[in-house]
């Protein structure tokens, strides 16, 4: 079972001091600290992030094993969401968690904004860009126009009710 992605790897090893600025100099020592400082965030935040993909992919396989877990049944969409091209653990985890555990969608709207997030995500994924997800957009605007055009507003005029202007229904 993979994770879908793989996180890029600069050597941890990479020593700030050798760094030079463009005409061949060493870094000022400020701007050495402050990369070391860096350094030091995203060693620290790529091994919780280990932890996390751990956590997850063994109680992924733990419930694909039968054994009694929390969230089962989540944890088994989460494996179904995975059979999909380019969906893996980053995507689906999350997917279904949110759509289903903790807290769960209540209209449509709230599924459309999700897919809309997800779709923004897969088609960079897939492209390097946002351009098509822009394209897309401007797109469903301008049907959007377009298909309202012919729509004719009128005013909804109830008994006894102030209707535009001021004055009351009859």
């Amino acid at each position: 079972m993979t994770l879908g992605a793989t996180l890029m790897k600069p050597k941890p090893s990479t020593q700030v001091e050798r760094i030079k600025d463009c005409f061949g100099l060493p870094l000022p020592a400020p701007v050495q600290a402050e990369l070391k400082r860096l350094q030091e965030q995203v060693l620290f935040t790529r091994a919780q992030i280990r932890e996390v993909e751990s956590t997850q992919l063994t109680a992924l396989k733990r419930a694909r094993a039968g054994e009694a877990v929390a969230h089962s049944d989540m944890l088994e969409k989460v494996h179904q969401l995975m059979t999909l091209l380019g969906v893996g653990v980053h995507t689906a985890w999350p997917a279904v968690f949110e759509a289903f555990g903790w807290r769960g969608f209540k209209n449509r709207r709230q599924v459309g904004s999700f897919m809309g997030v997800w779709l923004g995500g897969y088609l960079y994924d897939r492209t390097g860009s946002y351009d098509i997800v822009w394209y897309i957009a401007i797109a469903l605007g301008v049907f959007a126009a377009l298909i309202n055009l012919p729509v004719k507003e009128t005013a909804i005029v109830r008994p006894g009710r102030a209707v535009h202007g001021g004055a009351r229904a009859a």
